[in-house]
């Protein structure tokens, strides 16, 4: 009677494992299925915000640019998943006043943009923009800081591996990759794994992210940080700051730690 039970029990713990291999599996398949959806929701608006428009493979984007005062640099922004042009409107003008120049854009599928977001056509998107201000607004890559924010992150580490040139790589709360916001590790399936992005990039790195940030664990910018390749990297750990208030928290210290990080 004993062996039995004992032959039953090892029977159902097996098929327990089983059922649970299959479930994550399963999980896995639809996480990998609707991980670009739930990362990128494609925000619209029903005007265009830009002053300019370009064509990222066969997507019409609504792009904003404005020069930069003489010697200063421009900055390349990358927004986060729910925003759009119209909504970072006050942050670009806080830099324009600065006398910073700014080019700024929606991804396909977001504000007036045309085409749908993907990670592949985030990062089409990020080296249209660029080249639409190296080739056509003849801005040196030495004089453009590359800036993301949350899943912007993911088209400026992109620009900083593929362009070692550029003058400063910075990142507002962003993520290792897109598995590791939830997970501290990886799995197969993972998207927009920033830390493979970043080990071959030698762009002076500048991360800020806020200790109390629920929506991306400050983990991440911790990992960024120290797999980064970059020569001269500094990290700041925003007290008490969440995911969207990072520019709240600092004020005019965001600009000030910018302007002696790049050494203006």
């Amino acid at each position: 009677m004993m062996v039995q039970w004992k032959k039953w029990c090892v029977f159902v713990l097996k098929r327990l494992l089983i059922y649970a291999l299959l479930l994550v599996m399963f999980l896995l398949l639809l996480g990998y299925i609707f991980m670009e959806k739930l990362l990128l929701p494609e925000v619209k608006t029903t005007a265009r915000n830009g002053n300019f428009s370009v064509n990222s493979n066969g997507a019409e984007l609504d792009l904003f640019f404005q020069p930069p005062a003489p010697g200063k640099p421009v900055i390349l922004y990358n927004h986060g998943n729910a925003e759009t042009l119209e909504s970072i409107k006050p942050l670009l003008d806080d830099f324009i006043h600065l006398g910073y120049g700014v080019l700024a854009y929606d991804y396909a599928g977001y504000g007036f943009s045309g085409g749908s977001a993907s990670e592949k056509q985030v990062y089409c998107d990020a080296e249209t923009v660029y080249r639409f201000l190296t080739v056509k607004q003849k801005v040196l890559p030495q004089n453009i800081i590359v800036m993301g924010f949350s899943i912007g992150s993911g088209g400026a580490c992109f620009l900083a591996a593929r362009y070692p040139e550029i003058k400063a790589l910075v990142l507002i709360a962003p993520f290792a990759s897109a598995m590791e916001v939830m997970l501290p590790f990886t799995l197969p399936g993972n998207r927009f794994d920033n830390k493979r992005q970043l080990k071959k990039s030698p762009v002076p790195l500048l991360i800020f992210h806020g200790s109390a940030d629920r929506v991306i664990p400050v983990r991440n910018s911790c990992k960024l940080y120290k797999t980064a390749a970059a020569g001269r990297k500094d990290l700041k750990i925003v007290k008490n700051a969440g995911h969207n208030n990072i520019f709240d928290y600092m004020g005019h210290g965001f600009f000030r730690t910018l302007k002696d990080f790049i050494g203006e």
